[in-house]
């Protein structure tokens, strides 16, 4: 064990990282912006560009169980990675994996050991296959899926989330000139082609389905027209009805409570016109709200 490993495995005890500008206490390792940022496992990049050493240090788990500790003790609930890159980042490639298999494994096994389920976002099929492999529970967009990573899918079970509403949404606002920046346009408009796509063959192949739009990509408030893009693709009504209640609760560890009217859930309960189940559109006019009992709207 060289001695920069030693001084990683000496902070993770609480003392400081030495001889390294850019990291040097634990707090700058939570708070630090240009290394570290929402994404959680990305603070590797400062632990890499400081010493040299972090691949090896991070296969050891000592860095994603520190921060799989410190997620867990502000409170959430899972734990989310990107397995690839982005559509919105300024980034040309929006594609390429982000994580060795390996690596994933074991941000897997420690998200395990705390009882959190592990959501991949992933647009290119290399790396939503190796989060597959690895172990995820879901995978976030699926935008340009291989029939290979479906199967995989299908065998293990793992989720798709689609949101298709997000695809076709940047898709459309790449049209308008100036809308993105030059560099997001060619991604915006393949993945708005390819989401749909690619969602329909997947639940065809029988991979499971959960239902999530991304909104913030599109203005908060059109999230019903997932199930309008769902049916378009021929997921019936009943199936999506389920994969945003019963499925999502269950995604979410807390099938006990939340996805059904039952005595001892919560009662979180919307009202529309018609029967979703003969049109679906329908959800996209909700007339009543209550939220753990509370009405909102009536």
């Amino acid at each position: 064990m060289n001695a920069t490993i030693k001084e990683l495995i000496e902070f993770e005890k609480g003392e400081t990282i030495k001889e390294t500008k850019k990291v040097k206490t634990k707090k700058d390792m939570v708070n630090h912006p240009p290394h570290y940022n929402q994404r959680g496992i990305e603070c590797i990049d400062a632990i890499e560009a400081a010493t040299g050493d972090g691949y090896e240090y991070y296969l050891q788990g000592n860095i994603i169980k520190y921060l799989w500790r410190y997620r867990y003790k502000n409170g959430a609930d899972l734990i989310k990675i990107t397995a690839t890159g982005g559509v919105m980042s300024l980034a040309k490639n929006g594609q390429n994996p982000q994580f060795t298999e390996e690596v994933i494994r074991e941000i897997v096994k420690t998200a395990d050991d705390y009882g959190m389920h592990v959501a991949a976002h992933a647009h290119g099929d290399e790396g939503m296959f190796r989060a597959v492999n690895a172990g995820v529970t879901t995978i976030e967009h699926g935008s340009i899926m291989a029939d290979r990573t479906m199967r995989l899918m299908k065998e293990k079970q793992t989720y798709l989330v689609p949101t298709i509403s997000a695809g076709e949404h940047v898709a459309k606002m790449a049209k308008i000139p100036g809308y993105y920046p030059e560099i997001i346009i060619p991604k915006a408009l393949e993945v708005g082609i390819q989401n749909k796509a690619t969602t329909k063959k997947a639940y065809k192949m029988g991979v499971p389905i959960a239902f999530g739009t991304d909104a913030g990509v599109f203005p908060h408030g059109d999230n019903a027209g997932e199930f309008v893009y769902m049916k378009e693709i021929g997921i019936p009504a009943e199936y999506s009805l389920n994969s945003a209640t019963i499925t999502n609760a269950k995604l979410l560890n807390m099938e006990n409570l939340l996805g059904q009217l039952k005595e001892g859930f919560y009662a979180d309960i919307i009202a529309v016109d018609e029967n979703p189940l003969e049109n679906i559109a329908t959800l996209e006019n909700v007339i009543f709200v209550m939220k753990d009992g509370k009405v909102y709207k009536n």
